[in-house]
């Protein structure tokens, strides 16, 4: 396993590094664009605040076409329904649609692999990705006691996508979900339980990972049921709701 200080020049192959670079890109291209739709926001907040309560994402074509179409309030209002009726049936929005997001997705799939690079045995444990993408504090003794701190030698681009992950499973996971329910009920940070269900992701995709084998849902619920886990009666207790509608993660 690499230091903690080479964690971020793990060797890759060409068609690794070249995936690599292309997800980091895009990355930086989504940073570029969430600074214009907060600019678009903060504009909209301004002097056209009614357009703001229409879309809930201002990443989508569609809500920046609105705004071309209907570019000031007195302009909306003097449109009348038609013409609102035929945008909306155009950008396929007279019926709203739930996005089904599971599993890492399109997204943060490839943005993983490409930090992890092709050789297996370069995480010769689940500890070494888990290191490797900071999603498990650095101990640090400091007399009698022990001290968790933050990993600043971890791969920040891969720390990031698991956190992306984690957050986007509680959405569509239901261990999961019962595992950040019961987390926050106990009073513990947002940030932290979306950490610490990274981890736990991890250690599924490393064994999924180096065994070549795809996700089980069901053997896992199994594996914590025989191990009597609470997270099995929570999961198992968790009421049936409908979701949120939820895009895939950026």
């Amino acid at each position: 396993m690499a230091r903690e200080d080479d964690l971020t020049r793990l060797p890759c192959g060409g068609q690794a590094r070249k995936l690599q670079m292309l997800t980091r890109d895009e990355q930086s291209f989504i940073e570029q664009m969430n600074q214009l739709t907060n600019r678009m926001q903060h504009a909209l907040g301004q002097y056209y605040p009614q357009a703001l309560e229409l879309f809930s994402d201002w990443t989508s074509p569609s809500s920046w076409d609105f705004v071309l179409q209907f570019p000031t309030p007195q302009g909306f209002k003097a449109a009348g329904w038609r013409k609102l009726q035929n945008f909306l049936h155009a950008h396929h929005l007279a019926k709203p649609q739930r996005l089904e997001f599971t599993g890492m997705g399109k997204r943060i799939g490839p943005r993983v692999m490409a930090e992890l690079g092709t050789d297996r045995a370069t995480f010769p444990q689940a500890n070494s990705i888990q290191c490797y993408g900071g999603v498990v504090p650095r101990q640090q003794q400091s007399g009698d006691t022990w001290i968790d701190r933050h990993r600043r030698g971890a791969n920040h681009t891969l720390k990031h996508n698991l956190f992306l992950w984690a957050k986007a499973s509680v959405v569509w996971c239901p261990w999961a979900r019962a595992f950040y329910n019961h987390e926050i009920k106990r009073g513990k940070w947002s940030a932290d339980t979306y950490r610490r269900l990274a981890a736990k992701w991890t250690r599924i995709f490393w064994k999924c990972w180096t065994e070549r084998k795809p996700y089980d849902e069901a053997k896992w619920l199994e594996s914590l049921k025989k191990r009597g886990s609470w997270l099995y009666e929570a999961t198992m207790k968790l009421t049936p709701q409908p979701l949120e509608p939820m895009e895939a993660p950026l």
